[in-house]
């Protein structure tokens, strides 16, 4: 299994989660269900996609020079939405969001300084520790960023309050970490993948799960942003089944050459989650000023605008670097620059 086949397939189940994310921030009904699996499968598969030769330069300029002009932009459409409210304190106010982010910040701006510190952690663990070291932190973080929820955390998302605001979510890093080691060190197994008893059982495991919680009333929530992981074992049983599951049905629809036209537009919203992560809020907002509509006009307004941008920006370098981080040096090494990346 190549390399190349590899990423090709990871970028149809990126495609495949960022769709997710966009339904979940809309009045989709079931958008709660999707919150037990994306976000922790867009950390497994960043892990997946770790390579050792790491440079703290280069993520830096790759992960915040296009959330700078992201969150330039997410400004622009909130007062371009609400106009009233431009004034010098609230752009001062605004900009102190998306440099703290986290809980603080609304929408997925927490993800990207997030997912770096876990990067950058798991790279620094990974280069001075052992990995039986390593292996036994990060299962201790899991375990304490459990018990620190519990003890801590409101159950209800709309009990937090700004005393559970932490800067970048760093309290968020306890679970995260895991689930990007898990990945990490589920490279060697990818190949289970291509079995296609793995995608029958996988997804049979995810709809039981589905089955208990809306047929028998078995209870299960998972919000990362807002610190909502509550159960030791669900939390690894639940986003793995899933990610499986995600991940062996993009293998199957790469390999299957009548849908090689629906892999293709997969592939493409994958290597450009970044972008539609960043925009399909802050449109989606500002579309709702004019006219109302429901969460399939949602999905496509948030998915397809930002598609469109993410394949003129990739036909200019400077735009390039600006929007996706690409350094012109090595795009032709980073071909698909997305969301878990």
């Amino acid at each position: 299994m190549g390399n190349s086949k590899r990423v090709d397939y990871l970028d149809i189940a990126k495609g495949f989660l960022i769709i997710t994310v966009i339904l979940c921030h809309s009045d989709f009904p079931f958008a709660q269900y999707m919150y037990w699996f994306h976000m922790p499968a867009f950390f497994i598969i960043s892990g997946l996609l770790y390579k050792d030769k790491l440079s703290l330069k280069s993520q830096a300029v790759k992960f915040f020079i296009p959330y700078t002009a992201f969150s330039i932009i997410d400004m622009i459409l909130t007062f371009m939405t609400s106009p009233q409210d431009l004034s010098l304190a609230n752009i001062i106010h605004y900009s102190y969001e998306h440099i703290y982010a986290g809980k603080m910040m609304p929408g997925v701006f927490w993800f990207i300084p997030c997912l770096f510190l876990t990067k950058v952690l798991f790279h620094y663990g990974k280069k001075f520790l052992s990995t039986p070291a390593l292996v036994l932190i990060i299962s201790g973080l899991y375990i304490a960023g459990h018990a620190f929820v519990l003890a801590t955390v409101p159950e209800n998302v709309v009990d937090i309050t700004t005393a559970n605001y932490i800067p970048w979510n760093l309290d968020a890093l306890m679970i995260t970490l895991p689930y990007y080691a898990i990945g990490y060190y589920s490279k060697d197994i990818l190949r289970f993948a291509s079995s296609k008893i793995t995608l029958i059982i996988s997804g049979l495991l995810a709809i039981s799960y589905l089955r208990l919680n809306t047929v028998f009333q078995v209870y299960y929530y998972m919000n990362i942003k807002y610190s909502e992981f509550r159960y030791y074992f669900l939390d690894l049983l639940v986003p793995l089944t899933f990610t499986v599951f995600i991940i062996s049905l993009s293998y199957h629809l790469s390999a299957l050459k009548q849908l090689s036209k629906i892999s293709s537009f997969f592939k493409l919203v994958g290597s450009n989650s970044l972008i539609i992560m960043y925009l399909h809020i802050p449109l989606n907002h500002y579309f709702e000023t004019l006219f109302t509509y429901n969460y399939v006009i949602f999905t496509l307004i948030g998915l397809l605008i930002p598609l469109g941008l993410g394949v003129l920006i990739s036909k200019n370098e400077l735009a390039g670097f600006i929007f996706k981080g690409i350094n012109t040096s090595s795009s032709s090494k980073n071909h698909s620059m997305g969301f878990a990346h």
